[in-house]
């Protein structure tokens, strides 16, 4: 065992609270004992978070506050101040097809709550929630992922000249990631910050929300209930365009967050939450075994293994073994929480 960074009952700040990660770091921060203040732009479509984590860790132990716009300047001042950490998970994730609109705001946000932190003498771990696209081209199917790669082509992608096509929505997410965790440790290299600074790096989520009722099924959540139910309009449009790639469950997510906060020998890492590689096929392959009566579409033909090498994501699983007792969840096991959440089983 270790002797966490931050001492029992610290606060931490964590943006973007409400929504698919976000929600799920702070539960495992409070129910490792901390406290923690959510950031939201907006707090009534909310306070649902105040309900649920009070009710199951008691009054005080979790704040909201608002942030509207996070790219402005000093946007994060009073929303850090007490805080021991900060997980930064808000972020741009639908951008539309202009990079000017996206990635500057993005990068203003991050360089702005590093600010906000810099000022804040109790202030000790800083976490950034990137993406695999920040490192890899989902289409590359077969490469050696080191700790030190990066996605530059996705930049060239956002920035091309115009015309600005919906199409390029994807590469704009991309670069934001790229350019946005960049930001962040060329910030720490030049400012040399009195706390320690890390990033999550997850592929693709899957996993109940903490809410259906409250979060919907959002981002990727949504792909298990969309072949579940065989929808084939929503799979043309959304699954289809899933290359074979890696998966993570979101509570795996979660817990690689707090491992950057609190484990003392992880220390200016990016922590790469990647578990397996997955393709339709195999979600239809585990629906089949847990619903054999159920009408599901038919395998894609022709359906590889991303055989690409995730070198950094063994150590990723031995920060979750030692701190939880297991490593990364099985893609039967998340899966299975997935579309059992969504048929209220």
């Amino acid at each position: 065992m270790f002797s966490p960074v931050l001492d029992d009952g610290c606060l931490v700040v964590v943006t973007g609270v409400n929504g698919y990660v976000g929600s799920y770091v702070a539960e495992k921060l409070l129910e490792k004992g901390y406290r923690v203040r959510g950031t939201v732009r907006n707090a009534t479509r909310c306070l649902w978070l105040l309900d649920l984590f009070e009710e199951k860790y008691g009054k005080g132990k979790f704040e909201l506050t608002v942030v509207e716009d996070m790219a402005r300047d000093g946007a994060y001042d009073e929303a850090v101040k007490g805080a021991s950490g900060i997980v930064h998970v808000a972020s741009i994730v639908q951008p539309g097809p202009d990079p000017n609109l996206t990635i500057p705001p993005v990068l203003a946000g991050i360089r702005g709550i590093l600010q906000s932190a810099i000022r804040e003498k109790s202030m000790r771990r800083f976490v950034l929630t990137s993406s695999s696209v920040a490192v890899l081209e989902p289409t590359s199917l077969k490469q050696t992922v080191t700790v030190d790669m990066w996605n530059d082509r996705a930049v060239e992608l956002a920035w091309a000249p115009p015309p600005f096509l919906e199409s390029r929505g994807m590469d704009i997410y991309a670069a934001s990631k790229v350019l946005g965790e960049k930001e962040m440790w060329s910030w720490v290299d030049r400012e040399k910050p009195h706390f320690v600074a890390n990033s999550v790096i997850p592929p693709v989520i899957f996993g109940k929300p903490l809410s259906t009722k409250h979060q919907g099924y959002p981002s990727t959540s949504a792909i298990p209930v969309t072949i579940l139910e065989n929808d084939k309009a929503a799979m043309a449009a959304f699954i289809d365009q899933f290359p074979p790639f890696f998966f993570v469950d979101v509570e795996d997510v979660a817990r690689l967050h707090v491992a950057g906060l609190i484990h003392p020998e992880v220390m200016n890492e990016r922590l790469f939450a990647f578990a397996g590689p997955f393709n339709r096929n195999d979600i239809l392959a585990i629906l089949r075994q847990l619903f054999p009566k159920r009408e599901l579409a038919p395998e894609a033909p022709g359906l590889v293994t991303n055989e690409s090498e995730i070198k950094p994501a063994e150590r990723s699983e031995k920060l979750l073994q030692g701190m939880w007792g297991t490593g990364f969840r099985s893609l039967e096991i998340t899966v299975k929480a997935n579309v059992e959440n969504y048929l209220g089983k």
